[in-house]
């Protein structure tokens, strides 16, 4: 090997090096730790007693009985502990993005004059559920524009939420008693 070649080897393994360095290690402490995140539905799901999944006119209910996890509407059935554990674990996994519009003046332009889905829970503790609201994509399609029913600030949560319903419900779907 040249002279000039292993210079030129030498830079390129510096320049790799400092980009390691800047970017991800030292970078790593602007990350967002486990504490500054904001879930969006902080309590534990152990405490959701009723569950209502809703795409466009279609809801589906779910209530905790001390026989587990049931269907109530459209339809009944039970045997559903699993799906719900792995739906409950996903939404209270799921964290604000940002906060876009403290008060917006027309949901329209985020999709959430007619949300495409939505997510109610209702917690042991809170007689009044927590109604989350999905609307349109973001432009660059990360993330979900969202609010909850009872507050005007629209937020971004992650898309992967979204996939989370679509998900749960069809899992639910499939356990409709055949007819």
């Amino acid at each position: 090997m040249s002279f000039k070649r292993t210079i030129a080897l030498i830079i390129i393994l510096v320049a790799l090096g400092t980009y390691f360095y800047l970017w991800e290690v030292r970078g790593t402490s602007k990350n967002l730790k486990e504490e500054e995140v904001e879930r969006i539905f902080p309590s534990d799901k152990e405490d959701v007693e009723e569950v209502e999944l809703i795409r466009g006119s279609e809801i589906i209910r779910c209530r905790k009985t001390n026989k587990g996890w049931q269907i109530t509407a459209p339809f009944e059935a039970s045997d559903i502990d699993d799906v719900m554990s792995d739906l409950l674990s996903d939404v209270g996994n799921a964290v604000m993005i940002e906060v876009i519009d403290t008060n917006p003046s027309n949901l329209a332009d985020y999709g959430l004059d007619r949300p495409r889905m939505g997510l109610s829970l209702k917690f042991k503790d809170d007689p009044t559920p927590k109604t989350l609201l999905l609307g349109d994509s973001n432009p660059n399609r990360t993330c979900i524009y969202a609010k909850f029913e009872d507050l005007p600030e629209v937020i971004l949560v992650g898309s992967l939420l979204k996939h989370d319903l679509e998900t749960g419900i069809f899992a639910l779907k499939q356990k409709c008693p055949k007819s």
